[in-house]
């Protein structure tokens, strides 16, 4: 009876706490940070209430008919590229706008069994929870999220992350950077509610990473783009940097950089998440009255049409942010000093696919090309912007020092129609581009159907200086990394970088808290990287604030000061009080001797 009724007050109380970050606007500084650890949404409350369906529930089924419907649209409408342009459509050489050839081309990307992908993704899961700390596993297979829980609920109990995680993730944790970005500038619609404090808070409880923020990881591939395990070296052998040298980059020999950053999402789906801030509301046209003369009667006729079929993009602003968030990127890989960047069309895959049904202007193929153009321009514009800012401008975050990466490399998969547009968008934007500013037509490496995390793993280990090599990932802006423990998403890079990355797949769990999407407190990600020992960039001045380890190394420091003082103070006192006692016997014996 005491466990239930304990069970009980525990279920009402992380109900309140729900509530309360929910409509807490902001984070007390003074405050010492504490990590929320959520439990699966799978597991079972003991003693919940049945039948009390709140406001929760009812959001959480209507997401469900959400997901229903979607699915079943997909399935309702065919790919329009791969029925009507399939075999039209064919890459441009780079050599035809004028600049240099492919680095690397292949004639299509590996094909990997399901078998071999989920037996790799099990591997890799199996080894996080080992590395973490956790040895016991069911013999039936690898329960990731009840293991993933009870590897941070006793995380809970220590006052700082760094002194609970084992050594090795410790000293890759301490070279961690959050980058934060400059806050972009989103208009809010007038028949739109999201003007009242606590919907803003809501739309923004709901992300992790900030829409310009860049989470900057040193990682290592253990597998490549055939899902085949990596050699790798021996002190390496278990994801781990070779040397015991915290915020020193000399112990990660073979290793490189993963930023993570996050694109808008417009057209995901009809539901796409970042859809309502691009939105521009067309006024629905008068409906016609009149008949037709030339017709005997007067015929009804219906034709199903989209929800947002009166919408419009605002390309405009989506251009201007996708400039500012591959400032961001490059930035970030500036201050890193690295010299290879591999990039890919970011945001221009899954999150543009399905614009269509949102506006249907982009039903016209012309248009839908033209906006692809019009954001690999603005990759360009954005490489050219911060490769010619004088070197005096690039703030470093190590001694390392800053400079814009002397290589840029360009993963182009080109196995469908869609790759292929934006394989063309790319090369044509290179080309009229390299034109104007010169420079780019060397700086920019183009490599045909090659996957980026082995080509980045292949440059790390050619180099030998270690960390001088940035990757970019497009992360999931709720769950870094997403499900990638799961069945689902079996081709976007998020997901399968990380099934083939044990060292990534680790930091990710602990800096995500647990193994789904949930309500975030402000600044959530700051908070758990800070207390794990990692970095937060500001964006004015790049320095990094003092992780939680270092303020309370700080705190300890001052008390033992303090404590040193005290002591003087009490010698001095001791020293005092026994002049006085000397001097007063010698009074004592001089009256003594008179008397």
């Amino acid at each position: 009876a005491q466990d239930r009724a304990r069970g009980k007050e525990g279920h009402v109380q992380r109900r309140r706490c729900a509530a309360s970050h929910l409509y807490m606007e902001e984070e007390n500084e003074t405050d010492e940070y504490n990590p929320i650890i959520r439990p699966p949404r799978l597991s079972v409350e003991r003693d919940a209430p049945t039948g009390d369906f709140g406001h929760k529930h009812h959001l959480a089924a209507t997401k469900i008919n959400m997901l229903v419907r979607g699915n079943l649209a997909r399935k309702e409408a065919s790919d329009h590229y791969r029925r009507d342009r399939n075999g039209k459509v064919t890459a441009i050489d780079p050599k035809l706008v004028g600049l240099d050839g492919y680095e690397e081309a292949h004639f299509n990307m590996p094909h990997v069994d399901d078998d071999r992908r989920f037996a790799v993704r099990d591997a890799t899961a199996r080894e996080v929870l080992q590395q973490l700390g956790c040895q016991e596993f069911s013999k039936y297979g690898v329960d990731f999220e009840g293991n993933a829980f009870q590897i941070i609920n006793a995380l809970g109990t220590a006052t700082s992350g760094g002194s609970a995680i084992p050594e090795q993730v410790r000293q890759q944790m301490a070279m961690t950077s959050l980058f934060m970005g400059e806050k972009l500038d989103t208009p809010v619609c007038a028949d739109d509610d999201s003007t009242k404090p606590n919907r803003q808070a809501i739309e923004r409880r709901k992300y992790l990473l900030g829409q310009s923020d860049c989470l900057a990881v040193p990682v290592r591939a253990d597998y490549s783009s055939q899902f085949k395990a990596l050699s790798r070296p021996k002190p390496n052998a278990d994801s781990s940097p070779s040397s015991k040298k915290d915020g020193n980059a000399c112990g990660f020999a073979e290793w490189f950089w993963v930023i993570h950053a996050a694109a808008p999402n417009i057209g995901e789906s009809t539901y796409a998440d970042d859809w309502p801030v691009y939105v521009l509301p067309d006024p629905e046209p008068e409906p016609i009255t009149e008949s037709n003369a030339e017709a005997p009667e007067i015929k009804c006729c219906w034709k199903p049409k989209d929800a947002n079929v009166y919408q419009r993009l605002d390309e405009p602003l989506y251009l201007a942010h996708m400039l500012a968030i591959w400032k961001a990127i490059l930035t970030a890989m500036t201050r890193l000093g690295v010299e290879d960047a591999v990039l890919f069309p970011f945001g221009m895959g899954a999150f543009l696919r399905h614009l269509s049904r949102n506006d249907e202007k982009y039903c016209d193929e012309d248009k839908m090309r033209n906006l692809r153009r019009r954001v690999a321009d603005q990759v360009m514009e954005a490489i050219c912007v911060i490769e010619k800012m004088p070197e005096q401008d690039h703030v470093a975050v190590s001694d390392r020092g800053a400079a814009f990466p002397k290589r840029v490399h360009f993963c182009l998969a080109c196995a469908g129609i869609e790759g292929v547009e934006n394989h063309n968008a790319f090369v044509e934007a290179a080309g009229a581009k390299s034109k104007e500013y010169p420079r780019l037509k060397s700086l920019l490496k183009f490599r045909q159907n090659v996957c980026a995390l082995q080509l980045s793993q292949e440059l790390a280990t050619s180099l030998g200086d270690p960390l001088k090599v940035a990757m970019l990932n497009g992360a999931n802006r709720k769950l870094i990394g997403n499900h990638w423990f799961q069945s689902g998403a079996r081709l976007a890079i998020d997901e399968n970088i990380h099934r083939r990355s044990v060292s990534m797949s680790r930091i990710s769990l602990l800096l995500n808290m647990g193994t789904e999407p949930s309500e975030r407190r402000a600044n959530e990600l700051r908070g758990n990287l800070l207390w794990f020992g990692g970095h937060v960039v500001t964006p004015s001045s790049g320095k990094a604030e003092p992780s939680q380890q270092g303020s309370a190394d700080k705190a300890t420091g001052k008390s033992e000061a303090a404590d040193k003082a005290t002591g003087k103070s009490e010698a001095t006192d001791k020293a005092t009080d026994k002049s006085e006692a000397t001097a007063t016997d010698k009074m004592t014996a001089k009256e003594a001797k008179a008397k």
